[in-house]
């Protein structure tokens, strides 16, 4: 999926810095444009009848708008000086609602956001900004962490789960991955409890381990069928099984040498299962150190 219309959040902190780096290199990628948003307060003035009140309040706030419009301006320079068609919108709210808003009034493909790495108050306030944004948004939505990668991501770990979003998530891969990149495709499994078909202890562990290497073959053959399909010259794509749970095992694995994370698709409706993916996704979003995309 090509994302050409970015819309960025921004409080002008080095967390909003490294979204709008990577909003930029994807943009200029894809041929894209950037729409810098930040979410402040526009409130009306007090009453002319308050007179010493009212210049005062107006003089403070016309220097707060000021300088919001001054970095909206320097940040969107920035992204000019690099390529990339931007403009800049200053909108009344909090980010976590005004950015889906803004994003879904454009029309755009991809929002990014600033992550955060802290710990504490800042970590709570920031780092929950990123994840309620995942959580509103009808577009896909990138996390950043980490500068963006130059000329593209050279290390992009893919987790699937064998549906449709699968081959949406790895397009997007091909799309962002840098000439000779490496692209992992991994597909997180555990068995069902032996106990369900085997209630007698004494065959338990050969059961377990029969299902378990029942899922292993079925899961990399699948995962082979998935990766030669898209095999490509400039991009050494790979698949890989690993026995444990996604919401652990994703941030485990990004740790390592990782650039970018890409989840498929959010289940939207109801029911467990839709339930599961929102909690997986929310974990690997909290819990990753580098940035993630969320499809």
């Amino acid at each position: 999926m090509a994302f050409r219309t970015l819309v960025v959040g921004t409080d002008f902190s080095a967390e909003a810095e490294l979204a709008i780096q990577h909003a930029t290199h994807i943009a200029k990628t894809m041929h894209g444009s950037v729409t810098l948003v930040h979410a402040g307060t526009i409130v009306d003035l007090p009453s002319a009848s308050d007179e010493l009140r009212a210049a005062m309040f107006s003089g403070l706030y016309a220097n707060y708008v000021q300088e919001v419009r001054e970095q909206l301006a320097a940040a969107q320079s920035r992204v000019e000086d690099d390529g990339v068609t931007a403009r800049q919108y200053f909108v009344g709210g909090v980010a976590d609602t005004a950015l889906p808003r803004v994003a879904t009034e454009l029309g755009a493909d991809l929002v990014a956001v600033g992550g955060c790495e802290h710990r504490g108050v800042k970590r709570a306030l920031f780092g929950g900004v990123a994840e309620r944004v995942v959580r509103l948004s009808r577009m896909s939505v990138l996390v950043a962490r980490e500068p963006a990668p130059r000329p593209g991501y050279h290390r992009v770990l893919v987790p699937v789960e064998f549906t449709p979003d699968a081959d949406a998530a790895l397009a997007s891969a091909e799309l962002l991955a840098a000439p000779g990149a490496t692209v992992e495709v991994v597909h997180f499994w555990e068995p069902p409890s032996p106990g369900r078909y085997a209630p007698g202890t004494s065959h338990r562990a050969a059961v377990a381990d029969l299902l378990a290497a029942s899922i292993r073959y079925a899961v990399r053959r699948a995962g082979r069928g998935l990766v030669e399909r898209r095999q490509r010259v400039d991009l050494d794509l790979c698949f890989r099984d690993v026995r444990g749970s996604p919401g652990r095992g994703i941030p485990e694995r990004a740790a390592e040498d990782v650039d970018l994370v890409i989840l498929g698709g959010r289940r939207r409706g109801g029911g467990l299962r839709r339930a599961l993916s929102k909690s997986v996704t929310e974990a690997v979003v909290r819990r990753t150190p580098c940035s993630v995309l969320v499809m």
